[in-house]
């Protein structure tokens, strides 16, 4: 009885270990939050069509949408390990984060140029920093973007188009960023390090994330503009 009883102990502290040296991410997807006025009660079924519906639906017109140059964040270095891959939509295009075998993180279009095949899934990293496609075994490059091998071409003949895009990417401050530009010109700044991430001072503990359906830009235009609120505003919320 006592064996039992401490072994019970062992793994109730064990799990609430796990839980508190574990980072906490609150996410909340598109549909968990409110989007309907009133008290308009629909099954979930339905409420799920409607988000889909309502994510699809775009301005129709000529422009394409504008997006501001810069890096930007697109997973946390702790979700992909070595030699894995993982699917990325990023500004409306989907693709493909993969870990080479030694570490270096890279950033390619998700479709093979072959016959469309998504890298994402199925698709393995094979001679360090490539990508094999899980339909028919071509071999990408990931740093290029270049077919290096067919496996059934005897002649090693590979056709000049076959090449998928490759984006900027790096990785800092346990995260790892992509660069966008309107233009595809390449990166005209770095990103700096912070030194108390570096050396551990700061510990990462989790974050709250919500989804929303409006353009990126608008995000940052709408948070709160603390220089703002400190100058006209700070007396009344000091009260």
């Amino acid at each position: 009885m006592i064996y039992l009883l401490n072994v019970g102990l062992c793994v109730l502290f064990a799990f609430i270990y796990y839980w508190l040296t574990k980072p906490l991410n609150r996410i909340k997807r598109f549909g968990d939050v409110g989007v309907f006025v009133g008290k308009i009660k629909i099954n979930k079924p339905y409420r799920r069509a409607f988000l889909e519906k309502l994510k699809k639906i775009r301005f129709v017109g000529k422009i394409p949408p504008v997006y501001p140059n810069g890096w930007f964040c697109i997973a946390e270095s702790r979700q992909i390990k070595l030699k894995e891959v993982m699917p990325i939509i990023f500004l409306g295009q989907q693709l493909t984060l993969l870990r080479s075998e030694t570490g270096k993180v890279y950033l390619i279009d998700s479709y093979c140029p072959h016959l469309g095949a998504n890298f994402s899934v199925g698709g393995r990293v094979v001679n360090d920093n490539c990508i094999q496609c899980p339909f028919h075994g071509w071999i990408f490059n990931a740093e290029t973007g270049i077919c290096t091998r067919i496996p059934y071409e005897t002649n090693n003949t590979i056709p000049e188009q076959a090449k998928v895009s490759t984006w900027p990417v790096v990785e800092k401050n346990m995260h790892i960023y992509a660069w966008y530009h309107c233009d595809g010109k390449d990166p005209e700044w770095e990103i700096p390090d912070v030194d108390e991430i570096i050396n551990g001072e700061w510990k990462y503990k989790g974050r709250t994330e919500h989804e929303i359906n409006c353009h990126i830009q608008e995000v940052p235009e709408n948070g709160a503009d603390i220089a703002h609120l400190n100058y006209l505003h700070l007396a009344g919320i000091n009260n």
